[in-house]
This record gives C-alpha cells, sequence and structure tokens, in this order.
C-alpha cells in the first residue's frame, strides 16, 4: 500500500440552491456537519461525491476493477443526491471548486464543478473540469480517481418493504467474520451477536444477529449499523486487494439515525480507529447532540484530523461556523436562547494534590476565578503519586472519576495514560525542586531581589537549607540558562536512599521559615508568581488542561449539562 494518501482539503461552493460563496474545510479523518433542517448538509454530501470515480488509473493508464460489498462500483451517481427541476436548474446554476490532494499524482488540485448544458439532455449535466494535465494525460475534463462510498437515507428503508430481500454469500465478509462481528457487537453495545448474514434486493446489506434469530427480524438500527461496518468493510477489503491504495472516502447522512445513544458513542469510536486504520476521509452529517459534542471537543484537541462544521440559516442564508462554541451549537440546534451566567452552580470537584509544594505552585498558576470556583481544593490530605494511582486502579469512584488529581511534573506519563481527572504540573521537577532551581539560576541583578523582604540573592545562598544541599550536591559556582538540577542529580547516579535524602532536603527548603513567608507575602514577592509570570506559556498550558479535566469530570461524570459548563467557561 502507498503511503501517500488521497485528501479532501476544502469545498467552495460558489452557489448551488441554498448555498452562495461557503468554504467548508475537511478534517483528515473525520468531519461533522451538522445543523437544523433546512441547512444543505446533504446537498455538501453530494457535491463531494461528484468529482470521483474509481475506473482507471491515469497516471498507470490501468483500468481499475474493485468493486465494493454493497455495489458495483466505488462511486455515486449525481442522481442518488439530487432531483433536477426545468424550472429552477439550469446551466450556470451549480458552480463550486476544491482543494485535494492527489496521492496518484502527488500534488494539490483545484478541480471545479459546475452545470453545463448538453444537446442530448433537457437538463443540464454537473461536469468536473480543471483537473490535472500531465505530458501523458492531457483531459482536464475528468473525475479525480479515488474510492468513494455514499450511504444515503435510502439504507433505512424497512425491511418488511424491501423488494427482492434474500441472502447471498459475501466471501470476504466470510474471512472476517469475527471481526466483522465484533465491530458490530461494539456499536450496539451488545455481547450477543454471533452470527452474520448478507442480504441484497432494494438494499445490499449485512447484519448480526443471535442464534435466537435471524436476519428477518433485525431491528432498523441493527440494519443501519451493519450498513456502516460493510461500508467500512469495503474500504478493508480494497486496501488488502489493491497494492495502489490511496484511502478512500466514506459519506454517511444522518450517520446517527436508528442508533440510541450508548450506540452513538461507539460509532464515534468506530469510525475514529477505521478512518485511522484505513486511511479513510469519513464525512458525515447529523442531528445527535452526542456525536456533535463528542466531535466538537475532539476538534479542540486534534484540529488537523478532526472537525465539526456547524451550517447557521440565520436570515436565510446559510453560513459555516467552524470556530463556534459547544453553548452557541447548543443553543441553535435545541431553539434555546443561551444561557449567559457568570453565577451558575455546580456541584463541588475535590482537587487532591501530592504535598502542600504541588499546591503552592497550583495557587500561582490558577487564578482566574471561572477556573477556580468549581473546584475545591484540598488541605490536609497528601498522598504520593503511586497512592493515587493505586485508589485509581481500585476505581475508587472518588479517585477515579468524581475529583482531579494534580501530580508533580517528574512523574513519568505512562502511569497517567488515559485518566482524564490527572494534570501534571509543569516542568519535569517536584515543584519544591522547581522552585530552588529557579532561585539558583535567577541572577542576582534581576528585580525580583531588589524587594521589601530584603530577600536577596545573598539571603538566598545564605539559608541554611540552601547550604544543605549544596553541601549534599556540590552544586557548580557557575552556572547558565542551560543548567538542569534534574540532569545534574541524575548524572550522579545516587542510590535510592541518597536520593530520598536529597528530596527530603528540597523538602526541608520549601518548608522554612523564610520561604513560607515569600510565599504568603503576595504577588511580588511569591518565588512561584514570580516563575510562572515569567514563563506565561506554563501557565496557559496547564490553565488549558485544568479547564479541559474539570469540564470533563463534570459533564461525564456528575451529570452536569455540558452546554451550561460550556456557558459557565466562556461568559464568566
Amino acid at each position: 500500500m502507498s503511503r501517500k494518501i488521497t485528501k479532501v482539503r476544502s469545498l467552495n461552493v460558489i452557489k448551488f440552491r441554498a448555498l452562495n460563496n461557503i468554504v467548508i474545510p475537511f478534517g483528515e479523518r473525520v468531519t461533522v456537519i451538522c445543523g437544523k433542517n433546512g441547512t444543505a448538509k446533504s446537498t455538501i454530501l453530494g457535491l463531494l461525491a461528484q468529482i470521483f470515480s474509481f475506473d482507471k488509473d491515469y497516471v498507470k493508464n490501468q483500468d481499475l476493477h474493485f468493486t465494493p460489498l454493497h455495489a458495483n462500483f466505488f462511486k455515486s451517481k449525481f442522481s442518488d443526491h439530487f432531483r433536477l427541476s426545468e424550472n429552477f436548474d439550469f446551466a450556470g446554476d451549480l458552480e463550486a471548486s476544491y482543494t485535494l490532494y492527489d496521492a496518484y499524482f502527488d500534488s494539490t488540485i483545484t478541480p471545479s464543478l459546475k452545470f453545463y448544458n448538453l444537446k442530448d439532455r433537457r437538463l443540464p449535466r454537473a461536469i468536473v473540469r480543471n483537473n490535472i494535465v500531465t505530458s501523458t494525460v492531457t483531459n482536464d475534463s475528468r473525475n479525480v480517481t479515488h474510492p468513494v462510498i455514499y450511504l444515503s437515507l435510502n439504507r433505512l428503508i424497512p425491511i418488511a418493504h424491501r423488494a427482492k430481500y434474500e441472502t447471498k454469500d459475501l466471501d470476504f465478509l466470510e474471512k472476517n467474520s469475527d471481526e466483522f462481528i465484533r465491530a458490530n457487537n461494539q456499536l450496539l453495545c451488545k455481547s450477543t451477536g454471533s452470527q452474520f448474514t448478507s442480504t441484497t434486493g432494494s438494499i445490499d446489506s449485512a447484519v448480526v444477529h443471535s442464534n435466537d434469530y435471524d436476519h428477518e427480524a433485525i431491528s432498523a438500527g441493527e440494519d443501519n449499523a451493519g450498513q456502516i461496518i460493510q461500508a467500512i468493510f469495503s474500504f478493508k477489503k480494497l486496501q488488502q486487494e489493491y497494492p495502489d491504495y490511496h484511502g478512500g472516502i466514506l459519506l454517511i447522512d444522518e450517520a446517527d439515525a436508528g442508533l440510541f445513544p450508548g450506540a452513538q458513542y461507539q460509532l464515534k469510536e468506530i469510525l475514529n480507529r477505521y478512518a485511522k486504520e484505513l486511511s479513510l476521509q469519513i464525512i458525515i452529517t447529523t442531528h445527535s447532540p452526542i456525536l456533535i459534542e463528542e466531535y466538537h471537543l475532539l476538534a479542540q484537541q486534534d484540529h488537523k484530523n478532526f472537525k465539526t462544521i456547524y451550517l447557521s440559516n440565520k436570515l436565510n442564508k446559510i453560513e459555516v461556523l467552524e470556530n463556534i462554541s459547544w453553548a452557541d451549537v447548543f443553543a441553535d440546534i435545541s431553539v434555546k436562547m443561551k444561557v449567559i451566567s457568570s453565577e451558575l452552580s455546580f456541584p463541588e470537584t475535590n482537587v487532591y494534590f501530592e504535598d502542600d509544594e504541588a499546591r503552592a505552585l497550583f495557587n500561582a498558576l490558577v487564578t482566574q476565578r471561572k477556573l477556580r470556583k468549581p473546584l475545591k481544593l484540598m488541605t490536609g490530605i497528601s498522598m504520593g503519586c503511586n497512592n493515587y494511582i493505586e485508589l485509581i486502579r481500585q476505581k475508587v469512584p472518588e479517585f477515579n472519576k468524581f475529583s482531579l488529581l494534580i501530580l508533580d511534573g517528574d512523574v513519568k506519563d505512562n502511569l497517567i495514560k488515559g485518566h482524564k481527572n490527572i494534570i501534571k504540573l509543569p516542568g519535569n521537577l517536584p515543584p519544591d525542586q522547581l522552585l530552588f532551581e529557579f532561585l539558583f539560576k535567577l541572577p542576582e541583578n534581576d528585580n525580583y531581589w531588589s524587594n521589601k523582604a530584603k530577600f536577596t540573592k545573598d539571603v538566598f545562598n545564605s539559608l541554611p537549607t540552601v547550604t544543605a544541599i549544596n553541601n549534599k550536591l556540590n552544586l557548580p559556582l557557575a552556572i547558565d540558562d542551560n543548567f538542569s538540577l534534574k540532569m545534574y542529580i541524575e548524572d550522579q547516579k545516587y542510590s535510592s536512599a541518597e536520593e530520598d535524602r536529597i528530596r527530603q532536603l528540597f523538602k526541608n527548603f520549601f518548608k522554612s521559615d523564610e520561604i513560607q513567608t515569600l510565599i504568603k507575602g503576595g504577588i511580588n514577592l511569591n518565588p512561584y508568581k514570580v516563575l510562572v509570570s515569567e514563563e506565561p506559556d506554563l501557565k496557559i498550558k496547564f490553565c488549558k488542561s485544568l479547564e479541559t479535566a474539570t469540564k470533563y469530570v463534570l459533564t461525564k461524570n456528575k451529570g452536569v449539562p455540558s452546554h451550561l459548563v460550556e456557558s459557565w467557561y466562556e461568559n464568566t
């Protein structure tokens, strides 16, 4: 399989029906297009499908004969999406352009799609122009070579209404039956599916069922799930059969149709997994608040791979809103007023620290009311990282779900991976060592040393706790900005017992009367606050992580409506 993957970057609809002068960007993996009814979501899927076909490799001048599991072609016809009107659809009424990377030609191209009149047709025809030309490929009026599957709402035709509904054999699914069944069971949140049946007729489908019933008795949701997984497996089949595979595009209209809330969450997981595994670009439309919110959050975290495009039709003009907040999306799609209040009340979320040193650094980092008000900083309760991790491993709800854990910056990432309620403090040292390193490296002519407490660099060096650290570590007299306390200590290769004694020396430094006086002495005296002010990126990054973790605990584990949480952080 080629490492080069065709990707659609954007669609610019200059004019077509309700769409005028809009640009829609697409994520490399999953894009969710959402909005109220009548905002042309399905039209966008149709325009995307029209510029692709998969019948010829023009670089090698070879015909392609690969087929999906449910149809004869990796292509969607114009009539699958649109009915044209003799009274309202004319040449020139459709004009759209695309920006995409074409993996066959290893080039970014900008094909266009327009309506043209043809002598042998009553209605105009949509034709692609401006495709790439080379010395051997001279025709620019051709579709882009790329496999597409479009799942329309036609897939929801009830089984009882399908003509010639009968079973068929699909060798590929037979060979991959275990994975196909597992994916279906995951999507529908069940474990009872043990068999599958492929059917044909009005629609070609594949459904999973148990020993207690067969394909004749499945629900609409089960059938929709089967068709979505079948489409994904069509690309899996193509990836295995086609040595020059460059990915594909899966378009799903109303992806959540017939799926209960739990299944909608699992649909997200399945789409994300196979988009990555099969190099797919998946674009769906949906009205599901669950899918919209989940992908809205993913888009904030990974803007390259995921996008949530909200279509608004205020004043009868459709607009594309990409960076809209979840509170705005919820208000618009629910047709409700947006909640704007700085006095919303949430259940308090307890915040646990490893020690007082961590709490002091946290207080210097987190000063905004909107971040602090939902939190209750726990005092008198301090445990080491391993103790907190063990409580999480034992699934103690207070620590596993309902609280935030603030751990030191030297905690290894693999210990906390996947725990969304854990946040690491900045730096790669415990907070007391981070503070010592900051003051130790701070030049004696820095403005900080000219403070009202007369805490100068000489006073710092003369502190008994600093002298004890110097004597133990034999710290260099001359240092520069590249000095790293962590690396210096690691280079000495102390025994574990010696490392424990060294850690205690730094704790003694933090607890000394002089340092405690400074920490309690206000903005200009508190060395943690000075450290944070001189490295503002530390504060920005940490506060963003804290906000994300608090939102997660409030919405996922404490049941606070997400639009209220978003409104709090947006308007406070």
